[in-house]
């Protein structure tokens, strides 16, 4: 007989970081969209610098300029809050966007460019 010892804390915030990776997906569509839809204008879709901001009330606050692409901001899913999201954004000066989980569990950098 095998008994298969499973981990519930791993398992779970393996569960919490395959949620932030679909959060930063969606973010980053969504600043694309709005992009797109500016006729690549940056600074319309509320990104008016190359500065590390933390998505939330706190510091850049994008749901207004991406509330025609996303339902509400995610936020992250144990940390999260509205002023703190538990997401990062930030654009380089070749207008590359990148989208960061603050707060990912095991390790795991949860990061997405565009």
């Amino acid at each position: 007989m095998v008994f298969v010892s499973l981990d519930p804390v791993k398992r779970l915030a393996d569960g919490r970081n395959s949620r932030r990776w679909n959060d930063v997906n969606n973010i980053l569509t969504a600043v694309h969209s709005c992009i797109i839809d500016n006729d690549g204008v940056l600074a319309d879709c509320g990104i008016t610098d190359t500065s590390s901001h933390v998505l939330g009330t706190g510091d850049l606050d994008l749901s207004t300029d991406l509330a025609k692409y996303l339902k509400s901001m995610p936020q992250d899913p144990k940390t999260g809050t509205a002023a703190d999201t538990g997401y990062s954004i930030q654009a380089d000066a070749n207008n590359i966007v990148t989208v960061t989980a603050d707060d990912a569990e095991n390790g795991e950098t949860v990061e997405v460019s565009r």
